[in-house]
C-alpha cells in the first residue's frame, strides 16, 4: 500500500509541474500577443536587453505562436496521460467513484489553473509579464523552434493551402472597423483627442468625391466684366458668396475674381 501511495504522490507532483508548464505557455501567449505596436516599439528601443528581447521575439509572431502552441499542446497531452494513470490507480485502490472524482478534479485544475487564470492575469498587465517571461520563452523557442518548423513545412502549410485553395489575398478592414480601432486607441490612451479628431477627418476626406466639393460649371454664379456693380453685389448676396468669377464675353473666358468686400467699399 505504501508503494502505491508513493506512486500516486509522484503522479501528483508530476501533474503539478505539468500544470505549471501549461500555465506558463498559456500566460506567455496572452502576455506577448496582447502588446500593442506602440508598446513593442518602446520595448525594442529600450536599453535593457530583456525588454529588447520581447520585441525581438515578436518580429516573427507566426513562429513564436507555433512554438508556444506546440509547447502548450505537448504539456497538456502529457498532463492528460499522467492524470489517466493516476485515475486508474485511484480507481483500483479506492474504487471507481474516487477515480471519477480524481478525473474531474484534474480536468478542472487544467482548465482553471492552466488556461483561464494565467490568461486573465497576464491580460491585465501584459507589458510587465511579457518582460518577465521573455527569457524562458526565448529558451523554449530555441528548443521547440526546429520541431515547430518541421510541423509548419510538412503539415501546417500544405493543409492551409489545401483548405484555402492557394494563396490567400490580404485581408482588408472596413471603414467601420477602422473607426472602431481609432476610437479604441483613443480610449486606451494610445492617441490624443486631437489625433483622434484628425484621423476621423482624414477618414471623412477619403470618402469625399469631386462632385461633393466642386460645382458644375453651368451652375456657377459668374458675372461679366461690364455688369453694373449693384447687380453683381445683389447676385453675390443672393448666393451667399464672398467672391465671384469675372468673365469677358463668355463664361469660359474667366479673367479673375471680384470680392464682395471690394463692391461694398467701392460700390461704383
Amino acid at each position: 500500500m505504501s508503494t502505491q501511495v508513493y506512486q500516486n504522490l509522484a503522479h501528483v507532483l508530476g501533474l503539478t509541474a505539468l500544470l505549471a508548464a501549461s500555465a506558463f505557455f498559456s500566460g506567455s501567449e496572452t502576455a506577448l500577443f496582447n502588446l500593442s505596436r506602440r508598446q513593442i516599439k518602446q520595448l525594442g528601443a529600450s536599453p535593457h536587453r530583456v525588454h529588447a528581447l520581447v520585441a525581438r521575439l515578436l518580429r516573427h509572431p507566426g513562429h513564436l505562436l507555433n512554438c508556444l502552441l506546440l509547447g502548450n499542446i505537448t504539456v497538456n497531452v502529457l498532463y492528460y496521460a499522467s492524470s489517466s494513470v493516476l485515475v486508474l490507480h485511484t480507481g483500483q485502490a479506492w474504487g471507481w467513484p474516487a477515480g471519477t472524482a480524481v478525473a474531474g478534479g484534474t480536468f478542472l485544475a487544467l482548465v482553471l489553473f492552466g488556461e483561464i487564470l494565467p490568461k486573465s492575469v497576464t491580460y491585465s498587465d501584459s507589458r510587465s509579464l511579457a518582460v518577465l517571461v521573455a527569457v524562458p520563452v526565448f529558451l523554449a523557442v530555441q528548443v521547440l523552434g526546429p520541431i515547430a518548423l518541421v510541423f509548419r513545412v510538412l503539415l501546417l502549410e500544405p493543409i492551409l493551402r489545401m483548405l484555402s485553395g492557394g494563396a490567400r489575398a490580404p485581408e482588408t478592414i472596413t471603414l467601420a472597423e477602422f473607426r472602431s480601432l481609432v476610437n479604441l486607441s483613443r480610449q486606451r490612451g494610445l492617441i490624443s483627442a486631437s489625433e483622434n479628431k484628425l484621423l476621423g477627418e482624414v477618414v471623412e476626406l477619403g470618402l469625399l468625391k469631386v462632385r461633393h466639393v466642386m460645382q458644375p460649371r453651368v451652375d456657377m454664379a459668374v458675372c461679366e466684366v461690364t455688369e453694373p456693380a449693384a447687380a453683381v453685389r445683389e447676385r453675390m448676396q443672393r448666393n451667399h458668396l464672398t467672391k465671384m468669377p469675372v468673365y469677358v464675353k463668355k463664361p469660359d473666358s474667366i479673367i479673375g475674381m471680384v470680392h464682395l468686400r471690394q463692391l461694398l467699399l467701392r460700390p461704383e
